[in-house]
């Protein structure tokens, strides 16, 4: 909406306003749950866009919009992605086929700092995975690998 040439956003906070936003909110976790206990959790992150449904919820409760952080940015931007993509090329079967869904915050263990990726692949009889890698890094170079059982595979 405009008014004296200046865009003008009106927002409702009546209770009646606050009760159907809580209501929205609610719908989606009726959603979530009923996706989850029908196709299970991992394929459930695959179905819905997080990133969207978090800012919508966010929205929905008032939470300022840039409490939430993009992922809009290009892949190489993420943290190590340029050591990490590349160890995954050549050591993951199918590497074609992977799709990364989260990129955790790296975080330090001791003298180490590590950075956890999930990803979806196709397995051998075309059946969609979903895994994880935990990659360990020290002073900056990649010091070892673990799958998501914690087993070292470099």
């Amino acid at each position: 909406m405009t008014g004296n040439g200046r865009e003008i956003k009106i927002r409702s906070s009546s209770p009646l306003a606050q009760a159907q936003q809580q209501q929205d909110v609610a719908t989606i976790d009726r959603f979530v749950a009923m996706l989850q206990g029908r196709v299970g959790p991992q394929i459930t992150n695959l179905l819905i866009k997080q990133q969207d449904m978090a800012k919508f919820i966010a929205k929905k409760l008032g939470v300022p919009e840039e409490l939430i952080p993009s992922i809009s940015e290009p892949l190489e931007s993420l943290p190590m992605f340029n050591v990490i993509d590349p160890w995954m090329k050549e050591n993951i079967i199918n590497y074609s086929s992977i799709k990364y869904i989260k990129w955790y915050d790296p975080y330090v263990r001791g003298t180490f700092h590590l950075q956890r990726v999930r990803f979806s692949i196709l397995g051998s009889k075309e059946e969609l995975l979903i895994d994880e890698r935990e990659f360990k890094f020290w002073d900056g170079e990649l010091y070892s690998v673990f799958d998501n059982q914690g087993r070292k595979l470099q």
